[in-house]
């Protein structure tokens, strides 16, 4: 329980958000008012990505910016992936992932975080 609150408490320092605001506060072109409105209706980014600009623009009173929500929420790093498990013997299983990016790379990235690098080991451990 202590743990898991910790490491909550550092993921929050890391990504310099609270676990509780819209992730889409990391952008820097979004006012304060469009945060506050996205938050109280709890609006995913998924649902974001889905829906059209005239409909965000809507639902955040401000039919101008709506296109430039939905730029926001495309560009909002995500991943896909797709994992195929399959029991070769009794010890060895073949393991597929295949992670695919689902949104639109910027150079001028204006979102606050780092780009990192994630390496993935699997080991057995009954050896």
């Amino acid at each position: 329980m202590l743990a898991g609150r910790l490491l909550q408490l550092s993921l929050m320092l890391e990504k310099q958000i609270w676990d509780f605001a819209h992730p889409l506060k990391q952008h820097k072109g979004l006012s304060f008012e469009i945060m506050e409105k996205l938050e109280m209706k709890k609006i995913s980014i998924d649902t974001l990505k889905e829906t059209s600009a005239d409909e965000i623009g809507a639902w955040i009173n401000h039919h101008k910016q709506g296109a430039h929500v939905k730029r926001c929420a495309e560009e909002f790093p995500c991943v896909q992936v797709d994992v195929l498990i399959q029991p070769i013997t009794r010890n060895v299983l073949r393991i597929k992932l295949h992670i695919l990016p689902d949104f639109k790379y910027i150079l001028n990235f204006s979102f606050k975080t780092n780009y990192e690098k994630k390496s993935f080991i699997v080991d057995d451990s009954n050896f």
